[in-house]
């Protein structure tokens, strides 16, 4: 997370120091953009762990070991 601060940081300084209107809305719409990429990684990160987590459980307990060795 630390890249994701530094990147938002020196993007909110190149706004304050350039002030050109182009520059601005470009760097707004790179920043929401970036910002929404990694929202839904980590929607998507959480379902991957949740479907992962209940094949694991499916796999052990209607299994014998080492079925769910295989699995």
């Amino acid at each position: 997370m630390s890249k994701v601060f530094l990147f938002s940081f020196l993007m909110s300084e190149l706004i304050w120091i350039n002030e050109d209107s182009l520059v601005v809305s470009f760097v707004e719409q790179t920043l929401s953009l970036f910002r929404d990429c990694i929202e839904h990684t980590s929607r998507h990160n959480y379902q991957y762990a949740d479907a992962a987590q209940y094949h694991i459980g499916k796999g052990s307990n209607e299994t014998s070991g080492e079925d769910a060795a295989n699995y």
